[in-house]
């Protein structure tokens, strides 16, 4: 059809049809729809899932520095089921007498199967909800497996079904989310954390709030002396037998926001909020919230490090996600950049201080 037109004498012309801009796979994508990936990366993450998982059953990188721990425990359940004078959750509790006294397996089928699932769980979070799957996986595997699957088992599935839980609140799926924070729950205590930062995130509907707000409490964390000691004094009422292991230092020596490697995140942070990822979907705002959040345990629990470290990880696992929603492009380089580099740092740690390949 022509652009002109005759009409009355007069030239109508047609108004220059819009310019079609590129899309984003990663912000446009709905928060329930699957990102597709190639045949080639599924099966590079079922084969890494399969390794990784029989290798933290069959002790493949050296013992971890909780083996021991949990071996003498396996190996003391009574044929009766109890969940008094254990300090362990109802669930994995619960699941290991079932694999001790019902299967009659070994301590390493137990762990295996529980690190197939954490992982199994994950890694379909990545393919479903993030642009780069298998970088995703890369940074998990430095970063996480080898202080949760290989070392802190119960916390490793605890988290999977948490962050599947903040998955289904973003899609509104309340009740299923509520029951999968409940299983959470019930395999480590500290996946209320999750929760409560997570649920907190969506509640509020400007998403520059939550973490304009997690930034003051960050800053007055450090130096509200009271606040610190109230909320470990909460934390030790919360478990009896949590009272020693507020004070432990013999795993952790300390904390400190000026860690190197918590530089790092702060820098990996701001290149984020630079990026606009506050408001560049709710998907971004939340998981920026979360990232943001797991510094705070290292300001309000700093004589508390094992405590301090270990929630922290519980949020810290935000950042694959953050760093792996969308495309990469310019803005989202720097954030990256600094992602890749506490990566590599924390990598390193993990091996030089024996928490694998010892």
């Amino acid at each position: 059809m022509r652009a002109d037109t005759w009409e009355a004498g007069r030239v109508i012309i047609a108004p220059p049809s819009p310019k079609i801009l590129p899309v984003n796979v990663g912000d446009a994508t709905e928060i329930g729809e699957q990102i597709s990936t190639r045949p080639l990366a599924d099966g590079i993450m079922v084969l890494v899932w399969a390794l990784l998982a029989l290798a933290a059953g069959r002790l493949q990188f050296g013992y971890s520095s909780d083996y021991v721990e949990y071996l003498l425990y396996y190996e003391s359940i009574p044929y009766t089921l109890s969940f008094m004078d254990t300090r362990f959750e109802p669930g994995f509790h619960l699941l290991a007498w079932v694999y001790r006294n019902w299967l009659g397996v070994s301590l390493g089928v137990l762990i295996s199967s529980m690190a197939a699932f954490s992982l199994a769980v994950k890694f379909l979070l990545f393919r479903k909800y993030l642009s780069h799957p298998l970088l995703a996986v890369l940074i998990y595997v430095v970063l996480f497996y080898p202080i949760h699957e290989y070392t802190q088992y119960r916390a490793a599935v605890s988290l999977s079904m948490g962050y599947w839980a903040i998955h289904l609140l973003l899609t509104r799926r309340y009740a299923w989310a509520g029951l999968l924070f409940v299983l959470a729950f019930c395999f480590h205590y500290s996946s209320i954390l999750l929760a409560l930062v997570g649920i907190g995130g969506l509640v509020f509907r400007d998403r520059r709030i939550v973490p304009i707000l997690l930034g003051v409490l960050l800053v007055s964390a450090t130096v509200l002396e009271r606040f610190r000691f109230l909320l470990q004094d909460m934390l030790g009422a919360l478990n009896p037998l949590s009272a020693a292991y507020l004070d432990n230092t013999t795993k952790i020596e300390g904390v400190s926001l000026l860690s190197f490697n918590n530089l790092l995140l702060i820098a990996a942070l701001g290149c984020y909020f630079v990026a606009g990822y506050q408001s560049r979907s709710r998907y971004h705002g939340l998981f920026l919230t979360l990232t943001l959040a797991s510094l705070l345990p290292i300001a309000l629990l700093p004589e508390a490090p094992v405590i301090a470290q270990r929630s922290k990880e519980v949020l810290f696992l935000a950042v694959i996600f953050l760093a792996c929603r969308s495309r990469l492009g310019w803005r989202d380089l720097p954030g990256f950049g600094f992602v890749v580099l506490l990566t590599a740092l924390l990598g390193y740690l993990w091996v030089a201080g024996g928490i694998i390949f010892t």
